[in-house]
């Protein structure tokens, strides 16, 4: 007879427990959803994901527009323009680091332009490109002369120009 009694005994939680978990899952039926509601959730999800894919793959951005500049034509007739003057070796040098941080500035400027992919034209070996060295040239030598002009230094390394407009590439 004991041996039934713990037989009952142990039975009798197990009761309870079964109970409990039926319970259990009887409040969580409450919450998920049938068969049905998950497939829609499902569809809807993918036909979301899919307009926004969609949206992105077909929204068609405009290419940039490759404009090159000839950075050793503009070293090298500045450099011809600075052989030719008088100035004295230090004041070449202040001119020269001038001439690099103004070019440096201007083509910074040039670069920021919406839609612009500036390169340098040596680095095109095929293709058309649009060319801005002139105007990038004549943006630079309005900026040396304003800068000269602020120090007070002579003009004779600059030539002469027709600049003082902001910097418009290829118009």
């Amino acid at each position: 007879m004991d041996k039934n009694k713990k037989d009952i005994q142990s039975a009798l939680p197990a009761s309870k427990q079964r109970g409990r978990v039926q319970a259990i899952a009887e409040s969580v039926k409450a919450y998920v959803p049938s068969k049905g509601q998950a497939a829609f959730a499902a569809i809807a999800l993918l036909a979301i994901s899919n307009g926004f894919a969609w949206a992105k793959l077909a929204k068609v951005e405009a290419s940039p527009v490759i404009m090159t500049v000839g950075i050793s034509q503009l070293t090298k007739n500045y450099m011809a323009q600075l052989a030719l003057s008088n100035l004295p070796p230090e004041e070449v040098g202040v001119r020269t680091e001038l001439f690099l941080s103004v070019t440096q500035d201007t083509l910074r400027r040039a670069a920021a332009e919406d839609n612009v992919l500036l390169i340098a034209r040596e680095a095109v070996l095929a293709g058309n490109a649009i060319d801005v060295t002139e105007d990038v040239n004549v943006a630079v030598q309005a900026a040396m002369k304003q800068a000269a002009d602020r120090r007070g230094a002579p003009q004779q390394a600059l030539p002469k120009t027709d600049a003082g407009s902001p910097l418009m590439l290829g118009q």
